[in-house]
């Protein structure tokens, strides 16, 4: 019979967001198992004692996503076949390993959060890492897409290609330390391309996942576009738009607790 251990651990922080009654904590699950040998360690974070129905909503949509990565991991070896491996390749596990990084629109429209998946899969050559977003609006209850942000029909796709390519190039060549191969179709103005999106201080993050815009040497990459840059496109109504031209609120960054 197959054993597995099963490690809840909740982490409480005390950290009160500027402007906001709202208060995060971080719940890592942890799962071993013997056979096939695999560990998981997952943080996703919830909003502490939530005091209104899109905050315990919000609450569930991180969790459903923590444990729809548990579900698919484990899918994985559904035809898992140890013969196949020898035993220094059984000697080392597969492991899922996830963390995050979490902003917030002060006081409390918009929460938005980066998830960061690391995997290796048991006889790889190498583990994958990438990264996907959730950016959640309080005052409606729902998931915003990247569109959410700007005008019908604005060609905002456009602007951010256009700003993006040569920051990522000049990154590139800097880390290469000379003229780097960069992939340019990972960075046209498709929907696609620019879907893991946040809010930071400075203006809305872009992550490009491995082999996205560059060889697997270079990881994932980044590109931050100021707001002040798209602003002209942003949707009049939205709390961005209303935040960044009215000066009246603050995005604050958070960064995974540590666990106890």
């Amino acid at each position: 019979m197959k054993k597995i251990l099963v490690l809840i651990a909740t982490c409480f922080t005390s950290t009160l967001l500027a402007n906001s009654s709202l208060n995060f904590y971080t719940k890592t699950i942890s799962l071993d198992q013997k056979q096939p040998k695999y560990h998981i360690q997952i943080s996703y974070p919830q909003i502490n004692a939530p005091a209104t129905k899109n905050e315990r909503q919000f609450n569930s949509v991180a969790k459903e996503w923590a444990q729809k990565q548990i579900t698919d991991f484990k899918k994985s070896f559904k035809n898992w076949d140890e013969n196949q491996y020898s035993p220094q390749m059984k000697a080392i596990p597969s492991t899922l390993t996830i963390t995050y990084d979490l902003a917030t629109l002060d006081p409390r429209e918009m929460i938005s959060l980066r998830y960061s998946v690391n995997k290796y899969m048991m006889g790889a050559a190498h583990s994958s890492h990438i990264y996907t977003s959730i950016n959640y609006d309080l005052d409606n209850g729902k998931e915003l897409s990247l569109a959410d942000l700007f005008k019908p029909n604005a060609p905002y796709l456009q602007l951010l290609s256009k700003i993006s390519e040569p920051l990522i190039k000049k990154k590139l060549d800097k880390d290469a330390n000379g003229p780097a191969e960069i992939f340019k179709e990972g960075l046209a103005p498709t929907t696609k391309n620019y879907s893991v999106w946040n809010l930071t201080p400075e203006g809305i993050r872009f992550t490009f996942n491995e082999y996205q815009v560059a060889a697997y040497v270079f990881g994932p990459q980044e590109v931050t576009i100021p707001y002040t840059q798209v602003t002209q496109l942003m949707e009049d109504k939205t709390a961005l738009s209303k935040c960044i031209k009215n000066k009246d609120c603050e995005i604050k960054e958070r960064k995974t607790s540590s666990t106890k």
